[in-house]
């Protein structure tokens, strides 16, 4: 019973001993693609050294690298919420756009020319 107590009184600790650290935070992950904050800020270091300027770590310059190290790619959290919303109005349109179809081949007959679409 003894060395039983010694042991947890060892592995508690060993426990509190053990700090867990961050290295590195996920900034931008694009497809299986990662970019970290170290990333970023690597890129506006060398940056501003080359414009010959102190280097801008603003949550906006950040931004701005991470979009010219993916153009086109959603950063911001505005930027994620109004694609969303449009795949979601998309869905929605298609979505309605199916059920009028449904109920537009039960009132008429539809018929397609296929020497049309050639």
């Amino acid at each position: 019973m003894g060395t039983h107590l010694r042991q947890i009184a060892v592995l508690l600790a060993l426990a509190v001993a053990v700090r867990a650290e961050i290295i590195d935070r996920v900034a931008v992950s694009v497809g299986n693609r990662v970019i970290t904050t170290s990333d970023l800020d690597r890129q506006l270091r060398v940056a501003a050294f080359q414009d010959g300027v102190k280097p801008d770590f603003s949550p906006a310059a950040r931004s701005a690298a991470a979009e010219a190290a993916h153009p086109g790619v959603p950063v911001g959290l505005d930027d994620f919420r109004r694609q969303i919303e449009q795949t979601l109005t998309g869905q929605r349109a298609d979505k309605q756009m199916d059920t009028w179809l449904k109920e537009a081949r039960k009132r008429a007959e539809i018929v397609y020319h296929e020497e049309v679409f050639r």
